[in-house]
């Protein structure tokens, strides 16, 4: 037989004791601290922001004379992560030579192991990395295989453009990455 007590062992708290103030303060920080960190998983998971890991976004343009210019970049990424760049030219004439630029300050965030496919020219003409290819046929695919420079900490803007003859932009896109610590 169990023998219950009719003797409350529970003491009511006494709303003027302060000693107890301090680990209210505490909950009520970290509850409200978690259902941040918890809000922007969320969001990021419904692309609303981007705050973890990397994010890539679409930066487009297009010139008065059809070149349609289309970059995906790491939008936010960490140090050390992967972060591909993607460069999409559409509205070529097959077999005329396409120039790429990227700027160089931008560029070197990066640490590219590849190139795909391999320009058939390469050249520095300041701001630009230029990277020339030969059109095949109306569009053109770029994709640079890297990863942000695990010493990089802030984030950077770049522009990336196809170039005439005279190294000049005929279509251009602004490129932002941000690092996230």
């Amino acid at each position: 037989m169990v023998r219950r007590s009719r003797e409350l062992d529970i003491l009511p708290v006494d709303p003027a004791d302060t000693s107890l103030r301090g680990r209210r303060v505490l909950y009520g920080s970290v509850s409200l601290l978690l259902a941040v960190v918890l809000g922007v998983a969320v969001l990021d998971g419904l692309d609303v922001v981007d705050g973890y890991g990397v994010d890539i976004a679409t930066a487009e343009a297009r010139s008065a004379d059809g070149i349609h210019l289309a970059v995906e970049h790491p939008s936010v990424t960490r140090p050390a992560l992967a972060g591909p760049i993607r460069i999409h030219v559409d509205g070529l004439h097959d077999g005329e030579p396409v120039r790429i630029g990227i700027e160089r300050r931008y560029l070197s965030i990066f640490d590219h192991n590849a190139v795909f496919p391999a320009p058939a020219d390469e050249s520095w003409s300041d701001p630009w990395v230029v990277w020339q290819y030969q059109a095949n046929g109306t569009s053109l695919v770029i994709a640079i295989d890297g990863r942000l420079e695990p010493a990089v900490q802030q984030g950077r803007t770049g522009h990336v453009a196809v170039l005439d003859a005279h190294l000049q932009p005929v279509v251009e896109v602004e490129l932002h990455t941000r690092v996230a610590p």
